[in-house]
């Protein structure tokens, strides 16, 4: 039974890399997501409302077809590590003084949920924690998300 069980997990990693370069922000992220659950769809998984995060929402024919059955369910997980040249948000205004603060150039994320579907129904949860992107910011900051979605 236990063979059995273990049999019908699955597993994805999906790695990440995002570079951001504009006014607002220079930075780069590389990370990475893992899934482990039952009948896990062909899609990103759910959104960790990071930058660069998406829902995830499969489109229709491929959540049909590769469904073997009307449940699914996963835990995900989550690291990334960005590296800040910029953000105009803590480093004030590019081209005239203004209010800044000593920002942190290097930022580290986890997260962890899990995602429960029934046929064209779908429930995210998401917490997501950042370590400080500032020098004077109090603690570490989290934030948790629930997403629910419909296929049609």
């Amino acid at each position: 039974m236990e063979n059995l069980f273990f049999g019908l997990l699955e597993n994805v990693l999906i790695p990440t890399f995002e570079a951001d370069v504009g006014n607002i922000a220079i930075r780069a992220t590389a990370g990475i997501s893992a899934r482990f659950g039952w009948n896990i769809p062909k899609d990103f998984g759910a959104s960790t409302m990071s930058t660069g995060g998406e829902t995830g929402i499969a489109v229709y024919g491929q959540h049909s077809n590769t469904h073997r059955d009307n449940w699914s369910f996963s835990v995900n997980l989550n690291v990334s590590s960005s590296a800040v040249a910029r953000d105009i948000f803590l480093d004030g205004n590019t081209f005239a003084q203004s209010h800044s603060v000593d920002k942190k150039y290097f930022i580290v994320g986890a997260g962890a949920g899990f995602t429960a579907r029934y046929k064209q129904v779908a429930l995210d949860y998401h917490y997501q924690k950042h370590t400080k992107h500032f020098d004077t910011e109090k603690s570490n900051h989290g934030y948790s998300s629930v997403i629910v979605s419909i296929l049609f």
